[in-house]
C-alpha cells in the first residue's frame, strides 16, 4: 500500500515536519509488523531479532541457575568455562573466560574467582558469570558420554 504525495504532506503537518520520524535504523524493532509487508532484508532482520530474543530468554537464562534457591552451593570451580555478563553489551558479545583460580571466602563459599579471558585476567563476582555446560568436567580427563574401552580376552 503506497502513500499518495498529498497524504505524506498532510502527515508531515500532523507530525510537525520532524524528519526523525521517517528515518529508520537497522535496530528498529519489527516484531509487530506482519511478515508479508517487509522486504527481504527486513524479514531477515525480523527473524534475527526473534532468534536472539528467544535465545536470550530460553537458553541463556536457563544456564544461570539460581543456586541460592535450589542447592545452596555454586557450580563454579577451576576450569569452568563462563560467559562474563556485561550491562550494556548484547549477550552474543559477552566475553568468554575460564576460571583459573576459585577463591573461597571465610565461610567456604566462592564469590569472586579469577577468570582468564582472551585479552586479560580479572577477578569477577560469580553473580556476573554464566557457567556454560561442558561435556567434560575439569577434574575428569574423559568425556562424560564416551564409551568405555572393552577389555575382552580372546
Amino acid at each position: 500500500m503506497a502513500l499518495h504525495p498529498s497524504q505524506l504532506s498532510s502527515l508531515r503537518r500532523v507530525v510537525g515536519g520532524c524528519s526523525e520520524v521517517f528515518q529508520t535504523t537497522s535496530q528498529t524493532c519489527r516484531r509487530d509488523t506482519p511478515s508479508n509487508r517487509l522486504s527481504c532484508w527486513q524479514h531477515i532482520q525480523k527473524l534475527k531479532q526473534h532468534f536472539w530474543r528467544r535465545w536470550h530468554r530460553e537458553y541463556l537464562n536457563e544456564l544461570h541457575i539460581r543456586n541460592k534457591w535450589s542447592k545452596g552451593s555454586h557450580d563454579i570451580r577451576e576450569g569452568t568455562i563462563v560467559l562474563l555478563r556485561e550491562d550494556n553489551v548484547r549477550p552474543m558479545q559477552w566475553p568468554l573466560g575460564r576460571i583459573i583460580k576459585a577463591q573461597p571466602g571465610a565461610d567456604g563459599i566462592i564469590r569472586t574467582p579469577i577468570v582468564r579471558t582472551a585479552t586479560s585476567t580479572l577477578e569477577r563476582s560469580i553473580k556476573r558469570m554464566v557457567p556454560l555446560p561442558s561435556r567434560t568436567t575439569p577434574d575428569d580427563s574423559e568425556p562424560i558420554n564416551s564409551p568405555k574401552s572393552d577389555k575382552r580376552s580372546t
